[in-house]
C-alpha cells in the first residue's frame, strides 16, 4: 500500500500544476576523500581476477568442443585426447586460483561462488563445489541457475562413488532439481531440466536400486516427465523424454511380471 501511495503521489505531482518533481542534482564523486582510491584499486582487482577466471572457462568450453569432435575419430586414450584433457584441466585450474582470489576480496559475491562451484566441479572437488553452491542457492535461488550447477555437482559426485553413498547423492541432484528449478523460467531451461532429471533417474538411479526402488524410479520418471510431455509437447526434448518414458513404463512392467528380479 505504502509503495502504490508513493507512485500515486508522484503522478500526482507530475500532472499538477505545480509541474514535475525535479529530483537535486546527484552529488560529485570526491574521489579525494579518503579511502576512495583504495575502493576503486580494490575493485578493479576484483573485475579483473574475475574476468580473468571467465575467460579461462570459455577456453575449457572451446577445448570441450574439440574433444567432442576428435572422439569421432580417435580413442580417449590418444595422445591427442590426453594433450586436450591436460590443457583443459591446467585452465580450471587457474580459473579456480582467480575466483578464489576474487572472493578473497568480495566474499559475498554471489557471481564468484557460483563460477567457484561450476570450476570445483569440473575438478573433482565435490564437497567445496556444492558448499559454494549452496551458499547461493540460499542467498540468490532466483538470480542464475545455481540448482543446476549444485545438481551437477550432486551428479558428478555420485558417479564418482559408489553403493549407498553414489544412490545418495544422486537423490541430492534430483531433490534440488525438484525443489529449486524456477517453473517460470524459459521454456528451453525448463525442458532441459526435465530432461536431465529424467537422465539421473534412468541412467543412473534405476540401474543402482532393485525391488520397490526401482519402481519409484520408474514411476517418477513417467509421473515428472509424462506430464512435462502432456504441458509441453513440443519442447526441445520430446523425443528424449517420450524415451525415457517408455522406458520407464516398460521397466515396471518387467518388474510387475517378475522378468526383472
Amino acid at each position: 500500500m505504502k509503495s502504490i501511495l508513493a507512485v500515486s503521489f508522484l503522478v500526482f505531482l507530475c500532472v499538477s500544476p505545480i509541474g514535475c518533481f525535479k529530483p537535486k542534482p546527484a552529488k560529485p564523486v570526491d574521489i579525494d576523500k579518503p579511502g576512495y582510491q583504495e575502493w576503486r584499486e580494490q575493485s578493479r582487482k576484483f573485475n579483473e581476477e574475475l574476468n580473468t577466471g571467465f575467460n579461462c572457462l570459455e577456453l575449457c568450453k572451446a577445448i570441450e568442443v574439440k574433444k567432442t569432435l576428435l572422439i569421432q575419430r580417435a580413442s580417449y586414450d590418444s595422445p591427442e585426447m590426453r594433450d586436450l584433457v591436460d590443457k583443459q584441466m591446467k585452465l580450471f585450474q587457474q580459473a579456480e586460483g582467480h575466483f578464489r582470489e576474487a572472493l578473497r576480496m568480495d566474499q559475498k559475491s554471489m557471481v564468484a561462488h557460483q563460477a567457484l562451484c561450476q570450476t570445483l566441479a569440473r575438478l573433482g572437488k565435490y564437497d567445496e563445489a556444492i558448499e559454494h553452491g549452496l551458499l547461493v542457492l540460499k542467498g540468490a535461488p532466483g538470480q542464475m541457475m545455481i540448482y543446476r550447477d549444485v545438481a551437477v555437482a550432486y551428479e558428478r559426485k555420485g558417479f564418482n562413488s559408489q553403493g549407498e553413498e553414489s544412490i545418495r547423492n544422486y537423490e541430492d541432484a534430483v531433490r534440488i532439481i525438484m525443489e529449486y528449478y524456477p517453473k517460470d523460467t524459459d521454456e528451453i531451461s525448463q525442458a532441459q531440466m526435465v530432461a536431465y532429471l529424467g537422465k539421473i533417474c534412468h541412467e543412473r538411479l534405476a540401474i543402482l536400486v532393485e525391488g520397490p526402488d526401482k519402481i519409484k524410479q520408474y514411476d517418477r520418471i513417467i509421473d515428472v516427465l509424462g506430464n512435462y510431455l502432456q504441458q509441453h509437447p513440443d519442447n526441445p526434448f520430446v523425443d528424449e523424454m517420450k524415451s525415457r518414458v517408455e522406458a520407464a513404463r516398460e521397466g515396471k512392467a518387467d518388474l510387475g511380471s517378475g522378468h526383472g528380479e
